[in-house]
């Protein structure tokens, strides 16, 4: 009986190991490519809010990527609940390790003390981390405007030299700020 077993799972696992599956390149690369920034940027001792832009753009770039991954949909939405979750997962609990807060005054309406008046305690790490999260979303659609504005014609890897190019941009522009 077990050789019976045996003849019949071998085709079957050998034939989902030839199966071709569909490359899905682009979301591991920006992954990658977001992570070796925030390497690059903890090795060389840089702000928090450059740290902050690497890591909001990997961990929302993996969050994406996840979301892809799984097939079947449970939940409304699902995709972009995973990529919040991953989101969460990823930055909370580094908030305390990369804290550098500066305060920020807000004066536009009342009395000191009150929402609109008052001084405000900003952890730079969590802003860099939410404007990385921006740049990431934002780099399909900067794609997208290149190619239609070069007649729909793209360069080799051009989704992930432009995202890459985006977050090393915004990086160098918050470090030197």
């Amino acid at each position: 009986m077990r050789k019976f077993i045996r003849w019949l799972t071998l085709p079957a696992i050998s034939g989902v190991a030839l199966l071709p599956l569909p490359a899905l390149a682009h979301c591991p690369l920006c992954t990658a490519g977001a992570g070796l920034v925030a390497i690059g940027a903890y090795w060389l001792g840089v702000e928090a809010i450059t740290i902050g832009v690497a890591l909001g753009a990997l961990a929302t770039a993996m969050g994406l990527w996840f979301g892809r991954i799984i097939k079947r949909k449970f939940v409304p939405h699902q995709s972009k609940i995973i990529a919040v979750f991953s989101w969460a997962l990823t930055i909370y609990p580094l908030r305390m390790l990369f804290a550098d807060y500066t305060s920020w005054y807000i004066n536009w309406q009342g009395g000191y003390g009150t929402l609109l008046n008052r001084t405000y305690a900003v952890n730079l790490f969590l802003v860099g981390a939410i404007i990385g999260t921006i740049v990431i979303i934002s780099a399909p659609a900067i794609s997208r405007t290149l190619t239609k504005f070069r007649g729909g014609r793209q360069f080799a890897f051009q989704g992930v030299i432009l995202t890459f190019a985006l977050i090393v941009l915004t990086s160098l522009i918050l470090q030197y700020i």
